[in-house]
């Protein structure tokens, strides 16, 4: 799958179907207000599964193509887990063990 393609399905993972440039608002702030209310009635669960996916198009990249995609994806997963105030309480636990098979892969 081509770097443009996984690009778009992490936006649309993150927050639906674009309507603007997606690789822009990826890396915007306000793609946090918008994960937010697409993921407002996720479960626990599924979003140990939303980062599972994330994890699995990091983990399938290029390092030295794809770097800055990997990079993008590792920063969600880790606001996901940690930082985000509206999935950190259900991810942080979960986050550990897809954290760690991260480093393993990528260390930097």
């Amino acid at each position: 799958m081509d770097s443009d393609t996984v690009w778009q399905i992490f936006y649309y993972l993150n927050v639906g179907f674009p309507d603007e440039d997606y690789m822009e608002l990826v890396t915007s702030s306000n793609i946090w207000s918008k994960f937010n209310v697409a993921n407002a009635d996720s479960s626990d669960e599924d979003l140990y599964y939303l980062l599972q996916a994330f994890f699995e198009m990091a983990n399938d990249r290029d390092r030295v193509k794809d770097w800055d995609l990997i990079k993008i994806i590792f920063s969600h997963i880790f606001r996901i887990g940690f930082v985000n105030r509206e999935t950190r309480d259900g991810c942080y636990k979960a986050l550990g063990h897809v954290k760690q098979s991260l480093m393993l892969l990528f260390p930097f």
